[in-house]
């Protein structure tokens, strides 16, 4: 990530889209930090720190304000057929 702030562990599970367990997924919570930040970037790796990058989006700026309980929340599905 160009400008990473926080990184926090995810569930991975396997849910149906089209037939039982077809598709992975991968659902991130971020929230309980402090402060507020514009959030334009998120990302998920395969290690607590440094490791392979999966995937990056980048969005127009997100004003979180973290000490108001903002959170954000990240879902991921890979789907096999």
């Amino acid at each position: 990530l160009v400008a990473e702030t926080h990184r926090v562990a995810g569930t991975g599970t396997r849910v149906e889209t089209a037939v039982a367990n077809d598709t992975a997924q991968l659902v991130v919570t971020f929230s309980g930090f402090a402060g507020t930040e514009a959030v334009t970037e998120i990302g998920e790796f395969n290690a607590d720190t440094g490791g392979d990058m999966a995937m990056r989006q980048t969005f127009a700026a997100l004003n979180v304000d973290w000490d108001e309980g903002d959170s954000i929340v990240m879902t991921v599905k890979v789907q096999v057929s």
